[in-house]
């Protein structure tokens, strides 16, 4: 899961709607767990993230986002 809002959509629970909104449907499917990602200058997105319980696995190198990208997990 990876997300961008646009700067007008900010600052008003877009995102974290969202992400129930994605949790929920992903535990209809029968999904366990759900990889995150955000970028690492991303604190609101990673404050969200660890809303949902999501726990930080790692951070990588990404060429496709122009740096490093943090990769975290969400139980459903």
């Amino acid at each position: 899961l990876g997300y961008y809002l646009i700067p007008e959509a900010r600052g008003k629970g877009v995102g974290t709607w969202a992400v129930q909104q994605v949790l929920e449907e992903a535990k209809k499917l029968g999904l366990k767990k759900l990889l995150v990602t955000c970028d690492t200058h991303n604190i609101v997105s990673q404050k969200v993230i660890q809303k949902f319980g999501g726990v930080h696995q790692d951070t990588i190198d990404s060429e496709m986002h122009g740096g490093p990208l943090m990769r975290w997990w969400i139980h459903v």
